[in-house]
């Protein structure tokens, strides 16, 4: 849901999360 809300696509992997954002590597990986 994150991933979205962020701008990616949906299909996007968490690991390109938290790339894309820091911020949120830690929410990502709990999620």
């Amino acid at each position: 849901v994150l991933v979205e809300k962020m701008g990616l696509p949906p299909g996007s992997s968490k690991i390109t999360s938290l790339r894309t954002s820091s911020r949120l590597d830690a929410t990502e990986v709990y999620l």
